[in-house]
C-alpha cells in the first residue's frame, strides 16, 4: 500500500488553518504499516482498536479505505467490540 503524498488533497482535511491527515488516511497507514512489518503489527493494530473505540466506528467505515484493507479494519472492529 502506497502512503499517500502531502499533495494529496483527499487526504488531507485542516484544523485551525493546520493541514492533518484525514481519520481514512490514518487508518489506512497504520494497516498498511502494521501489515508490512511483523515488528510494528502489535503497535499499528492497536492505534487502529483505540480509534475505532474513540470515534465509535462501525464495520461501515471499511468502505472508505482502500480495499485492500477492509478486511483487516473489520476484524479489528470486531476485536474492539469484543473487548
Amino acid at each position: 500500500m502506497r502512503l499517500p503524498e502531502p499533495a494529496d488533497q483527499s487526504a488531507v482535511v485542516y484544523l485551525d488553518g493546520l493541514p492533518v491527515i484525514t481519520l481514512a488516511k490514518l487508518i489506512e497507514s497504520k494497516i498498511a504499516c502494521g501489515e508490512g512489518n511483523l515488528r510494528r503489527t502489535h503497535k499499528d493494530f492497536a492505534d487502529v482498536v483505540e480509534l475505532i473505540v474513540k470515534h465509535d466506528l462501525r464495520q461501515s467505515f471499511a468502505g472508505k479505505l482502500h480495499k485492500s484493507l477492509r478486511k483487516t479494519f473489520r476484524q479489528l472492529v470486531r476485536q474492539a467490540r469484543e473487548a
